[in-house]
């Protein structure tokens, strides 16, 4: 069971120990039979660029020190993709925040269309080659695709089998 503990302040809290937390599964006590370690993370920012969200993209290209800051971490890196009728990987992995503030500052407005699933499944693909790190992607899009060329199904079973944390900000 992946766990993120934080301090009142949103600062994670390391070097936690099994004897630290219980766990239930179907209100059963169970036994936690692994280590907990520090995974450094590798995060895939999917961003949306479409015609449609333009009011929304200035405020989006202002983040990067953010994402650096509260999400990447010293031991982490991030790459970015951005997404309309075609997938781009705009900065490949990096910690470097000037890099990352780069890249999401030239967004611009794109086509009508969303690849939305098809810039999970590129995302996917980033991670899995990325061992003992904490695999997560974080889409900033509208809720709906609009041209991929890939199913939701697909895109589903290659995250559970690279492991990957998916989560979403609704623009």
């Amino acid at each position: 069971v992946p766990t993120s503990v934080t301090d009142k302040k949103g600062r994670t809290i390391n070097g936690l120990r099994p004897q630290d937390f219980q766990l239930y599964d179907n209100h059963k006590l169970q036994q936690i039979n692994r280590d907990v370690t520090f995974l450094p993370l590798s995060l895939v920012i999917c961003i949306q660029k479409s015609a449609n969200i333009e009011a929304v993209l200035p405020k989006i290209s202002r983040m990067g020190n953010v994402l650096h800051d509260m999400l990447i971490g010293q031991d982490g890196e991030a790459a970015i993709i951005s997404f309309d009728h075609r997938v781009d990987v705009i900065q490949d992995f990096t910690n470097d925040p000037d890099r990352i503030n780069a890249a999401v500052s030239k967004l611009k407005p794109g086509g009508q269309n969303s690849r939305l699933n098809d810039s999970v499944q590129l995302a996917t693909r980033l991670l899995q080659n990325k061992k003992d790190r904490r695999k997560v992607i974080l889409l900033i899009a509208e809720t709906m695709d609009r041209s991929s060329e890939v199913g939701v199904k697909e895109v589903a079973l290659g995250l559970q089998l690279q492991n990957v944390d998916v989560y979403t900000l609704n623009i």
